[in-house]
């Protein structure tokens, strides 16, 4: 498997899991830090001719983690 293969690959799976993953991450690190990780991730995964399906933004998504998930009361 050559590089640009593997890479290609990875970007499949990232792409597949974005929005999971970016949901988890949004009440810890917050909706800056996950806007600039979805980006990087949506040009890393066009480099290697990967679509990130559902790019919007993330707080459409926020259904995924428990309502105050990582927040002190």
């Amino acid at each position: 498997m050559s590089v640009h293969d593997f890479n290609h690959r990875q970007a499949e799976i990232l792409a597949k899991d974005s929005n999971y993953e970016m949901a988890l991450m949004l009440p810890i690190s917050g909706q800056a830090v996950c806007d600039r990780a979805r980006e990087r991730l949506e040009d890393y995964c066009k480099h290697y001719g990967v679509e990130v399906v559902g790019s919007e933004s993330i707080n459409e998504k926020r259904e995924i983690v428990p309502e105050g998930y990582g927040k002190e009361e």
